[in-house]
Order: C-alpha cells, then structure tokens, then sequence
C-alpha cells in the first residue's frame, strides 16, 4: 500500500549572512566631510587597506585616547618642576591653567576610554542609549581641549604648549567627526531610563514624593523628554539655605551622592529650598545619575562672580560643571554673576537633561562668556 509522506526540507543560512557588512571605503572618501580634511586623512593613512566609516571611527578613537594620555603624562612632568622652566612660568601665573589641563586630560582619557568600549561592542549591538553616550561624550573631549588652550593662552604661559593643545583640538574634531559619520543619524537618548516605570502614565508614579513646596518633577520631565526618570525614594536628600534640610550648601549634597552607581538603581535626588546660592559647585565624574530639583526658576539660584579677569583660570569660572554622566536638572536657575565690568551669563534650569555641557546644546544661549564641556 502506497503512503502518502510530507518531506521537511530546512534550509540551514547562517545568520551572518543575513547582514551584509559595512561597505568599505577609501581614507579619502571617509574623510570628505570632514572639516579638517588633510589631518583626517593622514590619521587614516597608517591603516593598510580600505576599511568601513565605522572602524574608521574606532581606530581614530584609539589614537585620540593615545594622545589624551601623552598629554597627561606630559602635563605631570611640567606640574612636577623637572621640565625646564616650568617652575618659573607657573610662579608667574600660569600655574592653574596648567592644573585645570592635567584635569582636563584626566577627563579626556577617561572619556576617550568610555567611548572606545562602548564602540568595541559593535555596530550592529549599540542601542540609541550608547550612540547618545559616545556622542555626548566624544563632543565633551573637544571642548574640554579647547577650554584648556584657552586657559594657557590667556595665562600667557607655557607658549611650548599651546602649538600642541591646538593640534590636538583639530585631531579630537576630527575623530567626533568620523565617529558621528559612522554612527549616522541613529537617535539619541531621551531624558532618563524608562526602567520599573509605565511610560504612558505621564507621571513618575509613587517611586519619590517631593517634599513639601516643592513642584511635581513627573509631568514635566516626560513632557519634555518622552520618558520617565524614576527616582530612588531611598536616596534623596534636601538642602535648605535655614538648616531645616540634610545640607545647607548644594555642593555638600552633590558630595554626599553615592559613587559610580547604575541607571537601573534610579536617581539620587537633590531637592534644593528656595534661596540664592552663593557657590561654585562641580559634579565630579563618579556622582553619576544624579537629579537636581529646585523650587522653581528665580525661586532656587546658584550664583558664582568668579572671571577671568579677577585673575581665575576659565576652567574654574564655572557657576555649575557637570564631569558625570546621566545629569538631569529642574526648576532652578544658573548665573554667574561677574559683576560691572566682567561678563554675566545665566540661565534658568526648566527642564535640561546632560551628559556634559556642550556648545551644541539648544539651551545654551550664544554669548561671549568662555565655557566647556559640563561648564556654566
């Protein structure tokens, strides 16, 4: 008797397949937009075959960090004394500049080293998060080598320096360049992580409760940035200039967060009283996730007179700098009050979302005064 049998035939195609690679491309052609054309083709020109925008991305990466590197061993020579007259050039006022570029190159390094991680993963693995990360970042590097000549140049010091400060800001332009090339215009992220939370509530829920007189956080921040912020009620504490909160000074606060600690753990809040704060205060590179709530703009202000030509450095006219990641800040208002005959700035904190101040963000107005990556 004749039966009747379904044969299965599988197709075995291995997933690899699936994805072409990134086409290849000349040095040349990878280096067509940039602005700095000549320099981004010869940092290209030691790799040996044509390769894709991407890994062109990654190798710039390594020899930017390459430099960062150099850079802060160099600066611990001259900040040491043994590089002949350094001693003498810092006694005559160019001894902080030359401290806030070893920070800086600290900063670098460390940025650099993010970014070359983050892009080791892969193309095809890196989520909009790690694109808003490696951009964020890679635009910080910049900046802060620029702040950082600007520094030197206005102490009128180290002139040996500055040829090669400058170098290294046409080389970490064109790295930011190649790495947003192959990136694209894949999307950034949002305000915060949506982790333990309904984005469609419009609010952030019962994770955190304000204390009293102080604005609902929630609505605003998904309004604004399409996603929520959830806040650890464990970890917040209160300043108030009266001494009825934890602390009475917002840098204090911004110490006593936790270090190096996760998104997916939530956000330490700051709830800051009404009340004008006189101080310079900087987040320091391990106080990530952190989110600063004031009473309301003019209500909550931190203010700082320090400028240049009162004899600080421009990388300590900062009101407010930001060095950690995943910084959010509401209802506050920033200024630096130079006072006649100096430049003033300010701003007011609605709603901004960081990872490090840059010259590109849309909230940062146009003016004269001299700023940098996490810098006000």
């Amino acid at each position: 008797m004749l039966s009747n049998r379904v044969v299965l035939v599988f197709f075995l195609v291995p997933l690899a397949a699936a994805a072409a690679p990134p086409p290849s491309v000349s040095p040349a052609a990878a280096c067509r937009s940039s602005f700095y054309p000549k320099l981004c083709i010869a940092l290209l020109s030691p790799l040996r075959f044509p390769s894709n925008q991407y890994e062109y991305g990654r190798y710039s990466v390594k020899q930017a960090l390459k430099q960062a590197r150099r850079t802060a061993t160099i600066l611990d020579r001259y900040l040491s004394g043994s590089s002949g007259g350094a001693r003498a050039q810092r006694a005559v006022g160019g001894g902080g500049a030359l401290e806030d570029c070893r920070e800086l190159a600290g900063l670098n390094a460390g940025y650099l080293a993010a970014v070359q991680a983050e892009l080791g993963r892969g193309a095809r693995v890196m989520d909009a998060a790690g694109v808003g990360r490696v951009r964020a970042l890679m635009s910080a590097v910049v900046t802060n080598q620029q702040t950082c000549y600007d520094g030197l140049e206005a102490s009128r010091a180290f002139p040996e320096l500055r040829g090669d400060l400058a170098d290294q800001t046409l080389l970490y332009g064109v790295s930011l360049g190649l790495v947003t090339t192959a990136l694209g215009r894949r999307g950034a992220p949002g305000i915060g992580t949506n982790a333990g939370s309904d984005s469609r509530t419009g609010t952030a829920g019962d994770q955190s409760s304000p204390p009293k007189g102080f604005p609902a956080i929630g609505r605003i921040l998904v309004e604004a940035g399409g996603e929520i912020v959830p806040v650890n009620p464990s970890q917040s504490v209160k300043v108030a200039k009266d001494g009825s909160g934890n602390f009475t000074t917002v840098g204090d606060a911004v110490l006593s967060a936790p270090n190096d600690t996760s998104a997916d753990g939530g956000y330490y809040a700051i709830y800051i009283g009404e009340g004008v704060y006189h101080e310079n205060v900087i987040v320091p590179i391990n106080k990530k996730n952190l989110i600063l709530i004031g009473s309301g703009i003019n209500r909550t202000i931190i203010t700082s007179n320090h400028n240049v030509a009162d004899g600080w450095t421009t990388f300590n006219c900062a009101t407010f700098a930001v060095n950690a990641e995943r910084f959010i800040a509401v209802g506050i208002t920033f200024e630096n009050s130079a006072g006649p005959g100096n430049l003033m700035n300010s701003m007011d904190a609605l709603n901004f979302t960081v990872y490090n101040f840059t010259a590109a963000v849309p909230w940062l107005s146009s003016t004269s005064v001299p700023y940098s990556g996490g810098l006000l």
